[in-house]
């Protein structure tokens, strides 16, 4: 355990009205959990190009780094971690087939309307339905 903020990048992966979720892997923070693909940022990358890369590592997909617009930070504060987590979001073509890397259990599209309910019933990573929401707005 780290006592300093991680800078961490993430992204609403938005496909028609689904949107592409990981299902956080086994000894990873919050592990089995639903969430946006994402991870850290490496010293010397920006937030895109971090993001770009990481997009890639967990779920196989190319997403130029011209196509993220920012949403928000969102801080994710616990007591055994604090992640300072720059949200974006980007549109990706109904022919996009992720496939679950190294830091993915499982990855899948979900319709934008459940991940209320996924939240709610304590299935998701805190706060997602609302960026969600703020990144909808965006597009």
């Amino acid at each position: 355990m780290t006592t300093l903020p991680q800078l961490a990048v993430s992204a609403a992966l938005i496909r028609g009205d689904d949107v592409l979720l990981i299902e956080r892997s086994r000894g990873q923070t919050l592990e089995g959990l639903l969430s946006f693909p994402g991870g850290r940022v490496g010293f010397g990358e920006t937030m895109r190009a971090a993001l770009s890369r990481e997009i890639f590592e967990e779920v196989g997909l190319t997403v130029d780094s011209g196509a993220l617009t920012f949403v928000t930070n969102h801080e994710a504060i616990h007591r055994d971690f604090h992640f300072v987590i720059c949200v974006f979001v980007a549109r990706i073509g109904r022919d996009a087939v992720p496939v679950a890397g190294t830091d993915a259990a499982s990855v899948r599209f979900e319709s934008i309307g459940s991940v209320r309910a996924f939240e709610r019933d304590g299935l998701t990573t805190p706060g997602l339905a609302t960026i969600l929401d703020l990144a909808r707005k965006l597009l």
